[in-house]
């Protein structure tokens, strides 16, 4: 199967096939997005002025970077990447919201769904976001 991966920074797109270990590697990694989505949540609700927030935030961070370093070790696994083209990754996606972004749509792909379906999915979840806070 082709992925597409102009986000992070390649012209090519790489050639990846499905097998039970990058399942299992795509579950792992998607257990560790939801975990620090869940810490990040906890964390905008809790009061600035308790002792909490800062341990909170403190884990928050350190959290952040090893879903980095997972995120990396995972395109890196999953594309069979040299330490050359992590780095290429690590210059050329701005933020570690875009690469983890990328890494939920690798898993997307890697669960068979094809990029019209993952662009509806996304669609979908735009409106239900903008229904639940019509402030955005």
């Amino acid at each position: 199967m082709k992925i597409d991966a102009k986000k992070i920074g390649f012209d090519k797109p790489f050639d990846v096939k499905p097998s039970v270990k990058l399942e299992r590697k795509s579950d792992l990694m998607t257990i560790k997005a939801l975990q620090f989505q869940a810490l990040d949540a906890k964390s905008r609700n809790l009061d600035p002025t308790k002792q909490d927030y800062a341990d909170t935030l403190l884990k928050m961070y350190e959290e952040k970077g090893k879903l980095t370093d997972d995120s990396e070790k995972f395109l890196k696994d999953v594309f069979k990447l040299t330490a050359k083209q992590v780095d290429h990754i690590e210059e050329n996606v701005q933020s570690m919201d875009e690469l983890v972004e990328y890494v939920i749509y690798v898993i997307q792909r890697l669960q068979n769904m094809s990029d019209k379906q993952i662009e509806l999915e996304q669609k979908k979840q735009a409106e239900a976001n903008k229904e639940a806070d019509p402030k955005k």
